[in-house]
């Protein structure tokens, strides 16, 4: 039997803080014109998001899709949730290619040749250039025609720096973006020209087979949530961004307080191109600090789905070179299911004389860097259940009761395994299902400093860690049958309680 601490009682979705003010009604066919104070009345995303008074609710229709290209932090809204009957309401990055106006993603129409768009174009490389025809494989489309695209139709500047391409016909998912037009040599590679500093034209994409007669989107380099202090972010579906799912907006803030994101989807996250090289990033949800004398405190994250991001599900994280006094304060992470990401969480704080403070327990991870992220980065020992980096003397990192099932790596630290047992670690109580030979822990740079095997935790124990968990064994017939249900459910459904009470049996 799967042991996982119970989960908390689900939260009313519209259970709204007391310091609600006004409350606007949000649609995906909402006007700008319209008041938004009522159902009947309601605005686009856009204009919910940019609401000017103070204390602000925003309520999105339950069953509907947004499309969001909003990166400005939202800082009069305190509540963002939903309302109406139906599954949650989704805010999508998804770039949809097909010649039609319509932004709902199921109304797909083929043409009488079977293309959804004629938008890509076959050719042929040779070195890093490419032509038209010539008997070539490598196809491209033109990131700058908004007219190729629905849903998200923006075409400017980060919108072309593309983080991955999914056929939704069947969940499959292009993840492999080369950094030269020249590297595109398997089915599935593509080249952006876009990077986060160079906009870019064209998408190269290696098909054996017409894309224009596939379901395609992309994902760009979008944030779709930036939440200001004081903001709580309720039962929303956050799907399809090549940026980050919930990233914190703090800059030029001294002290970011008071976050709350619960009972949401936030899942396909990641894979864009950042600082201006070729650096892929995308967590699910991201509190960061990045510059001096500023604080982020008291934030929970509970009851959540996060899938297949690129990079963590959860991450607290801060620091560049040279800053100082930053204090990351009462950060907790609890009954979250995180599923097939490359990190289930990942800390790091560069600097001395600040403070990294978090708290991850009672958590579900399923097959954690098993998923289409690790499939394609370059750095793939870089992965891990819990990866800590450059942690200093002041900080607290705390992990307990969660169960980790099927884990690639447990933990990743810049040092050796032995660094995990000083007192700013306290990893215990957890369940872990554990394949023969996963790694214990890696160093960051490739290479595995120690392997770890079978149903003995005395391993564990000699780094001075996990002293009251358990370790499990499975194997792959175990996971081909006993579990292969669970495992299946878990990627999906979007029925939080279903997943949970599938890993108890």
């Amino acid at each position: 039997m799967l042991l996982v601490g119970s989960a908390a009682a689900a939260i009313p979705p519209n259970d709204m803080p007391d310091n609600v003010q006004t409350v606007y009604y949000a649609a995906a066919n909402g006007l700008p014109s319209n008041s938004g104070t009522s159902a009947d009345s309601p605005i686009d995303l856009t204009t919910a998001l940019n609401i000017s008074g103070s204390n602000s609710g925003i309520l999105l229709r339950s069953g509907d899709t947004f499309y969001s290209v909003n990166n400005t932090p939202h800082s009069n809204i305190t509540y963002i949730g939903s309302y109406g009957e139906g599954p949650k309401p989704v805010i999508s990055g998804a770039k949809i290619i097909r010649n039609t106006n319509s932004s709902n993603l199921e109304n797909w129409s083929p043409d009488g040749n079977g293309n959804y768009t004629n938008a890509w174009i076959k050719g042929a490389v040779s070195g890093d250039s490419w032509n038209a025809g010539g008997g070539g494989d490598i196809w491209r489309i033109d990131l700058s025609v908004s007219d190729h695209f629905s849903g998200i139709t923006t075409a400017t500047g980060q919108y072309r720096n593309i983080g991955f391409i999914e056929d939704v016909s069947n969940g499959q998912k292009y993840g492999a973006r080369k950094e030269t037009l020249a590297g595109t040599t398997q089915d599935g590679d593509f080249y952006c020209e876009t990077t986060h500093a160079v906009a870019g034209q064209y998408l190269y994409l290696k098909s054996d087979t017409d894309p224009n007669k596939k379901k395609l989107i992309l994902t760009a380099n979008n944030h779709l949530l930036q939440p200001r202090s004081n903001t709580t972010i309720d039962g929303l579906h956050l799907r399809y961004t090549g940026g980050h799912g919930i990233v914190s907006n703090n800059w030029n803030v001294s002290e970011y307080h008071n976050v709350m994101i619960r009972n949401c989807i936030i899942e396909d996250i990641g894979g864009s191109v950042h600082a201006g090289k070729f650096t892929r990033y995308g967590n699910g949800i991201e509190f960061g600090i990045w510059q001096s004398n500023s604080t982020v405190r008291d934030v929970t994250i509970n009851n959540n789905i996060i899938r297949n991001c690129y990079d963590a599900a959860i991450t607290p994280q801060g620091g560049s070179t040279g800053l100082v006094n930053y204090h990351f304060r009462n950060i907790k992470a609890y009954n979250n299911i995180l599923v097939a990401n490359v990190y289930s969480t990942e800390q790091w704080n560069r600097n001395p004389g600040t403070t990294l403070e978090y708290e991850h327990y009672n958590n579900l991870h399923i097959n954690q860097g098993r998923c289409w992220g690790y499939d394609t980065r370059p750095d793939k020992e870089s992965n891990a259940e819990f990866s800590f980096w450059f942690l200093q003397t002041g900080d607290s990192i705390k992990s307990y009761n969660n169960t980790l099932f099927n884990p690639r790596t447990l933990f990743l630290t810049p040092s050796s395994p032995f660094s995990l047992s000083d007192s700013r670690y306290a990893l215990d109580n957890n369940i872990m299902y554990l394949q023969d030979g996963i790694v214990l822990t890696t160093n960051g740079y490739g290479r595995n400093i120690r392997n770890f095997y079978g149903n003995n935790l005395s391993n564990l124990n000699s780094c001075n860690i996990e002293q009251n968990s358990k370790i499990i064994t499975i194997t792959q017939n175990d996971l081909d049958t006993k579990y292969s249900s669970q495992a299946a459910l878990s990627m999906a459904s979007n029925d939080y309680d279903a997943i949970w009470n599938a890993f108890q049996k």
